[in-house]
């Protein structure tokens, strides 16, 4: 690909285009439309970004690969879900897949039951966790390129990387971003505790509030409201958010390169 080249990815991948999308339990038909939509989006954003911007090393520049980033962590998590709700129920699955010994009790209907659990919880933290670091992957490179010596040269704390970005670097300021991206950090750390809410500082509960609702991370409880709904609104936000930012006059101002170091020249 050429610098500036649009990316020739295929940009629409419906759910009922994949392999397994009819089996797919219909309770998370919907969901799985939604997170396709975003991901469709997130490719057509990219998509634009490149055209718009010539100047920009779609292979290198974190301004277009965060898109693109954000985009593989989106799809895997749908490609996740088909398996989890339509493949893994599949009967001919477990033909010889998994060497099953029925005289251990370990029948389709059990195993399924068991990793289905498993295979979901997987899919959801893995879209959390990797989602998270794509944003703060670039955010830190957004930083440098505008103040390098901002924040000990983008290494401290994530939270601190994004407020000076947000609130000091940018040439307007973005409503609800920094709330979201509290919102999303309490929950990223959520995952480090298998669910149960803990702090360094002290033992007090942290409520966030964002669009009109109020999140209360409870000290030591395990933490119930994470589903997939708040999770796909929370991406769909993340994804405007990153738009945004990578629009802005300050971002879009820097003439050179904003190098995501992930990627190789």
């Amino acid at each position: 690909m050429q610098e500036g080249e649009v990316n020739s990815r295929q940009t629409e991948t419906p759910i009922s285009a994949l392999p397994t999308g009819p089996q797919v339990d219909p309770a998370y038909a919907p969901m799985l439309s939604v997170l396709f939509d975003i991901r469709n989006l997130v490719a057509s954003d990219a998509n634009q970004l490149a055209a718009n911007n010539p100047n920009w090393d779609p292979r290198r520049d974190a301004r277009i690969t965060v898109f693109w980033n954000a985009l593989a962590v989106i799809e895997s998590a749908g490609i996740g879900l088909v398996f989890v709700k339509g493949t893994l129920r599949e009967a001919n699955f477990w033909q010889g897949c998994l060497g099953l010994d029925v005289n251990e009790g370990q029948s389709p209907v059990v195993a399924t039951e068991y990793l289905e659990r498993g295979l979901e919880s997987f899919v959801k933290l893995g879209l959390i966790q990797l989602l998270f670091s794509v944003v703060e992957s670039a955010f830190r490179s957004y930083l440098r390129a505008l103040d390098p010596a901002a924040c000990g040269r983008g290494t401290a704390e994530f939270q601190s990387i994004y407020r000076c970005l947000l609130q000091s670097h940018l040439s307007v300021t973005l409503p609800n971003a920094i709330d979201l991206l509290e919102l999303w950090r309490e929950v990223r750390n959520v995952v480090h505790n298998n669910g149960v809410y803990f702090k360094r500082r002290d033992t007090s509960d942290t409520t966030i509030g964002y669009k009109g609702q109020t999140y209360t991370f409870r000290y030591g409880q395990k933490i119930d409201f994470i589903d997939w709904k708040m999770l796909l609104r929370m991406v769909f936000d993340l994804r405007e958010l990153l738009l945004q930012v990578v629009n802005d006059e300050k971002i879009k101002g820097v003439t050179g390169l904003i190098a995501d170091l992930s990627q190789q020249p």
